[in-house]
């Protein structure tokens, strides 16, 4: 997740880290508030918060202030475009597009539909759909993918010093003890009733248990996502539609 030139200075309008005890305990008496625009300009204050949420258990979730009507539309609007962006483009047969690509299918399911999708994303330069085959495609998941970049870069430079990391390494020396690497959507039981074509698909794709290394922000545009929390050993529910970076825990 490198540093990207992206609109870092509508984002600080409009956002704060909030870390606290799990995300699932939004009473938590160890929450804590660092404010994106300080520690974008390297504020030591703010830095010291961080460095106490970063050393004890915990989770980041950067919300979006209700600063005004317009804002929070706008937001809600970009997430809105991307998601109906990505849907669409994945909708697609495999055949029918380069863009598609699924990874094989899961042991004992030879000859069926019940293959993973591989998630479509900007990393590592990956060439993106011609604007006649996928209108609308890049500028809407590329508005996301911005607004995504400007708050990873911000807390990635941030937690870099805070934790006093090499600026080289960034994050990949981190103890893997301290950060969060589970992710999953959990398979949902389909009553016998219904008929489902591909039940990957419930849960959109994604493996029971996903290792997403040392920095992780993800969002979701339904609930269902669960993270894994090491200090229980169980798996919680993250809230819907809510940039979650997660770390400490």
């Amino acid at each position: 997740m490198g540093c990207h030139t992206c609109c870092v200075k509508e984002l600080a309008r409009a956002t704060l880290v909030r870390s606290g005890k799990a995300p699932w305990a939004a009473a938590s008496p160890l929450v804590r508030k660092v404010s994106i625009p300080a520690l974008a300009r390297g504020c030591p204050t703010e830095l010291a918060v961080l460095d106490l949420a970063l050393r004890g258990t915990g989770y980041f979730l950067c919300e979006t202030l209700e600063l005004s009507e317009k804002q929070t539309n706008k937001t809600v609007q970009m997430l809105d475009k991307a998601y109906e962006a990505s849907r669409s483009l994945h909708s697609r047969e495999p055949h029918l597009s380069r863009w598609i690509q699924r990874k094989p299918c899961e042991p004992g399911s030879a000859g069926s539909s019940a293959c993973l999708r591989s998630w479509h994303t900007f990393a590592l330069g990956r060439h993106l759909p011609e604007e006649s085959e996928q209108p609308g495609f890049v500028a809407a998941v590329g508005d996301l993918d911005a607004y995504l970049a400007g708050v990873a870069s911000v807390l990635a430079r941030a937690v870099t010093s805070a934790l006093s990391l090499s600026p080289v390494d960034c994050l990949a020396d981190s103890p893997s003890m301290a950060m969060l690497r589970g992710l999953r959507y959990p398979e949902v039981v389909v009553p016998i009733s219904e008929e489902v074509a591909d039940k990957s698909e419930l849960r959109f794709g994604i493996l029971p248990h996903v290792d997403f290394g040392d920095f992780t922000l993800c969002h979701s545009e339904n609930g269902g996502l669960e993270v894994w929390e090491r200090e229980t050993h169980t798996w919680q529910s993250l809230p819907a539609r809510q940039l979650c970076f997660l770390v400490g825990t």
